[in-house]
């Protein structure tokens, strides 16, 4: 996730919120880690950020996920993440979803597939931040 995006400042109200309600909660950005492509080795030879990243997602209560929409979808390192984890990594998390995107949709299409594909179940309720660029005057206190 690009620092200073409309996807990071989204995050970080929703981070902000939870923290509000006394969770302890910490970032994970994917770039800071080195995730081999899902398919490319079997499960028994992941790499140790894989590992590791699969340890901090089963070790903790909730997950928020964010993402920009790209075209209809989430974003190509993000869906590679989701399929190097496997359906018990997510068992009995509570998972909130933020989608940014630029258009008068929001992003709708992305994160109604993402619960569907990975066994989720998630409230029927979901916010979507249609005309994302106008985050760019959001400014966190």
């Amino acid at each position: 996730m690009t620092k200073g995006s409309s996807t990071s400042k989204a995050l970080a109200i929703a981070l902000r919120g939870a923290a509000e309600y006394d969770a302890a909660t910490s970032l994970l950005e994917l770039h800071d880690f080195d995730l081999v492509f899902a398919g490319s080795v079997p499960p028994d030879e992941y790499p140790p950020d894989v590992l590791r990243m699969r340890q901090a997602i089963r070790e903790s209560q909730g997950i928020i996920l964010a993402t920009p929409e790209y075209h209809g979808s989430l974003t190509g390192a993000l869906k590679n993440m989701l399929d190097l984890m496997s359906i018990d990594d997510f068992e009995t998390k509570i998972i909130g979803l933020v989608g940014i995107a630029g258009g008068h949709v929001g992003a709708i299409h992305s994160l109604n597939t993402m619960p569907r594909h990975h066994f989720w179940n998630c409230t029927t309720s979901i916010l979507f931040l249609p005309g994302a660029f106008h985050l760019t005057n959001i400014r966190l206190t």
